[in-house]
């Protein structure tokens, strides 16, 4: 357990009422849940920055758009252990790199997949998605 809060940056990709997120599993809640993509902020590097950087590692998407939207604080327990995160929350564009067409796209840098989910499953709760007040923000970007 890291004692120490992490800044990360997390993409909201929306296309056609659907949200782009990896899909997860709490082994010791037994939960499944899906979460925004995105990671660590680097030292020097801005959170659109980071947001662009690791969309192109775990998707091998090129990013058109980023525009930051709000910064949700993330207080969790994963897998048994604490963690504390500041997310700084974007929206964000692809490029033309046939990612929109996909079903699914297997991240790079682990053994997860991104899926295409209805924005409407993670808006009416049958779906759970992290971090915490993403939903809302989902809905205020969908209008709903």
């Amino acid at each position: 357990m890291s004692s120490e809060i992490r800044p990360i940056a997390l993409a909201l990709i929306v296309d056609d009422r659907r949200l782009l997120v990896s899909e997860g599993t709490d082994h010791v809640k037994g939960e499944r849940f899906y979460r925004l993509l995105g990671g660590g902020i680097d030292f020097a590097e801005s959170g659109a920055e980071a947001v662009a950087r690791e969309l192109l590692e775990e998707i091998g998407a090129n990013v058109t758009q980023v525009e930051y939207v709000e910064t949700i604080e993330n207080i969790f327990v994963y897998e048994g252990e604490a963690g504390h995160e500041l997310c700084r929350i974007y929206t964000v564009t692809l490029g033309d790199d046939g990612i929109r067409e996909r079903d699914e796209v297997h991240l790079l840098d682990s053994d997860h997949r991104a899926v295409w989910m209805p924005v409407d499953s993670f808006l009416d709760r049958s779906e759970r998605l992290y971090p915490d007040g993403a939903v809302e923000l989902l809905g205020r970007l969908v209008g709903a």
